[in-house]
């Protein structure tokens, strides 16, 4: 299906509403003609840091190159009632699936009732503009997390999950200073009624599973929390899972 500028316009126009950690990553793609990524190594014996950046960006490569096919679903919610989520199929035919979009305060501002916005999604053939279009959606949104949580990680153990034998890590970090250069500029939620508010704290709490076999990120459940100086906070809540098809 061909997007209408109407439809990436709803989405861009909430981007400049809401601010997400979700242009951070370092040398982060956009992409191109020719969806061919580069191959990254798995650890023998990874850095937790180093392995949840890595299987992020390992998720982002097969996503626009699989080696067979897989369903992500994906979601992430902020506490002022925004949410965007995604139900795909990825294969070597392109992504197929849904997303589905509410933004409360666009309703707010006409006072009518807040209605989800509901888009099929056929990016097919791989390669093709609608392709394109939808694949660099869905990796912006994804944001960059993991690479602050990474710091806070301890191996917990091996589970399986969406048919990957995974090792799990958990991480915790309360109340990161603003001000350290290791925490993300601009993270977390900021809406209109927080946006001249100066970030103070940011925290980071949940749990990633990356596969054994090729070091992809497999599922990851966490939320992160911005503190602002005058103690208000606002929160997103993340949660990502792919299957074996």
């Amino acid at each position: 299906m061909a997007l209408t500028g109407i439809a990436r316009g709803a989405v861009l126009g909430m981007v400049a509403i809401l601010t997400f950690a979700s242009c951070q990553r370092a040398g982060r793609r956009t992409v191109s003609d020719t969806p061919v990524p580069a191959e990254r190594a798995v650890a023998q014996n990874p850095n937790p840091k180093q392995t949840l950046v890595d299987a992020q960006n390992k998720l982002e490569d097969v996503i626009t190159q699989p080696a067979s096919p897989f369903r992500l679903t994906y979601s992430k919610s902020g506490s002022d009632g925004y949410s965007l989520a995604y139900d795909v199929l990825i294969s070597s035919a392109g992504i197929k699936g849904n997303e589905r979009l509410l933004r409360p305060q666009a309703s707010a501002a006409t006072g009518s009732d807040t209605k989800p916005e509901v888009r099929a999604l056929d990016g097919t053939p791989i390669g093709s503009n609608a392709w394109r279009f939808i694949a660099n959606d869905l990796l912006t949104s994804f944001g960059s997390n993991l690479q602050y949580a990474g710091p806070g990680a301890r191996y917990v153990g091996e589970e399986s999950t969406g048919g990957f034998e995974t090792r799990r890590y958990d991480f915790d970090l309360a109340n990161v200073s603003a001000m350290n250069q290791d925490s993300p500029v601009n993270a977390g939620l900021v809406s209109n009624s927080k946006s001249s508010q100066q970030p103070k704290y940011y925290s980071f709490k949940g749990s990633a599973w990356v596969a054994n076999d090729d070091g992809r990120l497999v599922k990851a459940q966490y939320d992160h929390i911005t503190t602002f100086s005058n103690g208000t906070k606002a929160q997103i809540h993340y949660d990502l899972a792919i299957s074996r098809e």
